[in-house]
């Protein structure tokens, strides 16, 4: 008991403290218990008692400021300790409680200033380590390499205090850009972030597959977009479509806005390409649709895809909607038109092309298949008005010949029909010739 009596006196009380003005042992303990039982009420009476009739007590106003504490103000009870380690700096226990309220109350400028004198007169690796994890935290990677150097040759080899160092040096020198130094650190560190470092390491050395093996490494990867795009990063500069891919799928998954998803979708379809899987562009280009359903580009883009698929139907299907949408697009009308043209459904044809017709927006190909159009369906003035007007741009002119004669034949209208016969087996020996 003596011993212990002993103790606490000399961790609490300050050299040279008059005997006159010692606590009885037992309101020390007493005092003590309750600060140990959190009882903040009991000990603020007992430590106001003591104060009361010691009125400059050291003791009393540490046990005050822990009843502080205990009450849920952590910055009263550091200002009161401040009144201890102001004048007697070298009370070490008093110190390193008050940098622990201070850092409670969040007031770490100050904190910050009091560490620094504190390492003037003592010595914590456990200050040391959060005084330079905050170093670390503030980016004063230069002052905290100081402190985990320090702390790196005191710390016992194999413990789990050297392992935490040797995690935050790895990080330190890296930050740094001193990269030679940070490997062996970093290598040796049992971090599951230590890959993110050696990744980009790696990556700054040309080492592309290393650096993405660490990529992989790490924790929550696939459910990462910004790790995941690191490594679409990686797999571009390597030119592996289909590594690219494989992240892109990943991505994909995790991403919630529309414009996000089409950026994304739009990506791997051009890496579908690259890989010539038609199958998956398909599948992709299905996929934007599902979320911009008017896209005409993505449309067509099926459509084109279908048709060198050689699946005729399902392009045609697309190309009607296409239509739809943007009834002024040459190239869809054309294919549409060739579509019912091949498969002889004529009126379909008709119909089609001669509203092309109507507003001059036909090709020379779409106007002469509406002329055969009308002549399969026998609108012979209209066939021949479109064929008669087809002459002059000099084009596909047997074809033109041959149904001009025919049409002036159905007509009875002999002598024209003998000339365009006569046009059309001159232009037609011309050619053979």
């Amino acid at each position: 008991m003596a011993k212990k009596k002993f103790d606490l006196h000399k961790i609490l009380k300050p050299k040279g403290l008059s005997k006159s003005k010692e606590i009885h042992p037992l309101t020390i303990e007493t005092m003590q218990y309750e600060f140990k039982k959190g009882n903040s009420h009991s000990l603020m009476k007992l430590a106001s008692d003591v104060q009361m009739t010691h009125p400059n007590s050291i003791i009393a106003r540490v046990y005050t400021a822990r009843a502080i504490f205990l009450s849920g103000n952590p910055l009263q009870a550091s200002d009161l300790l401040e009144t201890i380690t102001i004048p007697f700096p070298k009370l070490k226990s008093i110190y390193l409680e008050y940098l622990k309220y201070l850092k409670s109350s969040k007031n770490l400028s100050m904190w910050e200033v009091q560490c620094q004198r504190f390492f003037t007169f003592h010595y914590s690796q456990k200050v040391a380590f959060e005084f330079g994890k905050y170093l670390v935290k503030r980016k004063d990677y230069r002052q905290a390499l100081k402190v985990f150097v320090k702390l790196n040759g005191e710390c016992k080899p194999n413990s789990s205090g050297k392992q935490k160092v040797t995690n935050i040096l790895g990080v330190i020198y890296y930050r740094l850009g001193l990269y030679k130094e940070a490997r062996p650190y970093l290598e040796s560190s049992t971090s599951i972030s230590r890959h993110y470092y050696l990744s980009q390491i790696d990556k700054d050395q040309g080492k592309l597959g290393l650096s993405m093996r660490h990529l992989e490494k790490l924790k929550g990867f696939s459910n990462s977009v910004s790790l995941l795009n690191k490594a679409i990063s990686l797999a571009k500069s390597m030119n592996n479509a289909s590594l690219e891919m494989n992240y892109q799928f990943k991505k994909l998954k995790l991403l919630q806005s529309a414009a996000d998803k089409r950026k994304c979708l739009h990506r791997m379809l051009n890496l579908s390409r690259t890989l010539k899987d038609y199958s998956l562009q398909e599948q992709l280009l299905k996929a934007v649709l599902q979320i911009s359903p008017l896209n005409v580009k993505v449309l067509k883009d099926l459509a084109k895809l279908y048709k060198m698929r050689k699946r005729f139907k399902k392009a045609f299907e697309i190309e009607c909607k296409i239509n739809k949408l943007a009834p002024l697009d040459q190239e869809v009308r054309e294919s549409i038109a060739k579509y019912y043209h091949y498969h002889e459904k004529h009126d379909k044809s008709f119909e089609f092309l001669k509203i092309g017709y109507i507003s001059s927006e036909n090709s020379f190909e779409m106007n002469l298949w509406y002329a055969e159009s009308a002549f399969y369906l026998q609108k012979w003035v209209e066939a021949r008005e479109v064929l008669l007007s087809l002459v002059s741009e000099k084009k596909s002119l047997a074809r033109i010949y041959f149904l001009l004669a025919k049409i002036y034949e159905i007509q009875e209208k002999p002598k024209l029909a003998k000339y365009y016969r006569g046009l059309f087996a001159e232009y037609d020996l011309q050619i053979c010739g």
